[in-house]
């Protein structure tokens, strides 16, 4: 009987050592290759890179055909071309003895370079051109439909997303689609209103420089990683030591308002 249970004992001990070093194997396998890489190779069959990189790096070929695996890289840079419309019941008007002419409809363009300064964070230098015209019914004894006013700006504008750019999900960056945004800045430059003949004779339009404080709100809708379009109301205040027509117009300032819709591309 003694022979019998130390038998059995013995086997015991055998087979509980052999599924310990089994267990034991298994555990140092799963250190070797990254716990993360182990479940994610488990969880989710996303095939993931062997050797002494393992444990650091996804094959991302295949695992970026998963909407939950999508890889994002923070682009630095970008550049934005777009325009817009002048809305003509937000801008103001320009100065005369005869009456003020207001702003009418008008179109701008922009170009723009930027950079992300963080996740939320960016800054932009860009250049502008507004054409608008004056509406016909103003104050004045005669209608200005044949005048109208041009500017030339570069600017500088620092902006603020509501939302991350992008966020974390575990180790892999996904971008966000929709990025509300609010921008301060300031623009220079050179407005010019044109001459006209009226009835009364003619009209001199003044030309002249001018510095516009500015503010924007928009939002960023990303087509791609690199791809975005941004929507967005622009306000400028233009303040210029003449913005009119004929004589004695000095310190005078108006207000534009604008409708922007850009291309972004970022690299």
């Amino acid at each position: 009987m003694r022979i019998i249970i130390a038998s059995a004992i013995c086997l015991s001990v055998f087979a509980y050592a052999a599924y310990g070093a089994g267990h034991d194997s298994r555990f140092k396998a799963e250190v070797r290759d990254g716990l993360d890489i182990r479940h994610a190779r488990d969880t989710a069959h996303i095939p993931t890179a062997h050797g002494a990189l393992g444990g650091e790096v996804y094959e991302s070929a295949t695992a970026a055909k998963s909407d939950d695996f999508k890889l994002y890289i923070p682009r630095h840079n970008y550049i934005r071309a777009g325009g817009g419309i002048t809305i003509p019941w937000l801008s103001g008007a320009a100065n005369s003895p005869l009456g003020h002419a207001d702003i009418g409809n008008g179109y701008a363009v922009r170009l723009g370079l930027g950079r992300n300064f963080t996740p939320f964070a960016r800054g932009e230098i860009d250049f502008q051109y507004n054409d608008f015209g004056f509406d016909r019914d103003t104050t004045w004894a005669f209608a200005p439909g044949d005048m109208y006013a041009r500017s030339h700006a570069i600017g500088g504008m620092l902006y603020f997303d509501f939302l991350q750019r992008y966020h974390t999900t575990g180790d892999v960056l996904r971008r966000r689609s929709f990025i509300p945004f609010i921008g301060l800045g300031v623009n220079v430059g050179r407005v010019e209103t044109s001459d006209a003949q009226t009835s009364f004779g003619w009209i001199y339009g003044h030309k002249s420089a001018f510095i516009a404080p500015r503010a924007e709100l928009g939002l960023t809708v990303m087509l791609s990683d690199a791809i975005g379009v941004d929507v967005a109301y622009q306000y400028s205040a233009m303040v210029s030591n003449k913005f009119g027509f004929g004589g004695g117009q000095k310190d005078s300032a108006a207000s534009i308002s604008n409708i922007m819709a850009s291309i972004r591309y970022n690299f």
